[in-house]
């Protein structure tokens, strides 16, 4: 309704790109073995956690540790019903696949980051 009323643009390349705690948009991808040598990181996730996930997303401005879990989905699913449908997609509000069901994929992230790609040109291509 806001959205509508207002005239807000929503960009699929934004979804969740701000942090919650702080607001700020500077992210670092960090893979498991790197939050388990860092003990700021390491306190933040639970071993299930730990052990679930390969990568987890670290806010540059206050160091909170995120990875793209149910709630993230959730988030994402809700944001983008938000984003009109384009003639030819499926249904805009499917959820991505869980990540304990994807492979890492670090290495393409890494790639992108040394190609130049913004961190929410990234983060986008995750959520993808």
């Amino acid at each position: 309704e806001v959205v509508d009323l207002f005239g807000v643009e929503v960009d699929p390349d934004c979804l969740c790109g701000r942090c919650i705690k702080c607001n700020t948009w500077d992210w670092c991808l960090a893979l498991r073995s790197e939050v388990q040598a860092n003990p700021a990181m390491r306190a933040q996730v639970n071993e299930n956690t730990l052990n679930a996930y390969e990568e987890f997303w670290v806010c540059q401005g206050c160091g909170k540790v995120f990875w793209e879990g149910s709630m993230f989905e959730k988030a994402i699913s809700h944001y983008r019903s938000f984003i009109p449908q384009e003639s030819g997609q499926d249904s805009v509000g499917d959820a991505p696949e869980s990540p304990s069901r994807v492979q890492p994929q670090a290495a393409k992230y890494r790639e992108m980051e040394e190609q130049g790609c913004s961190q929410q040109r990234i983060r986008a291509q995750k959520v993808r």
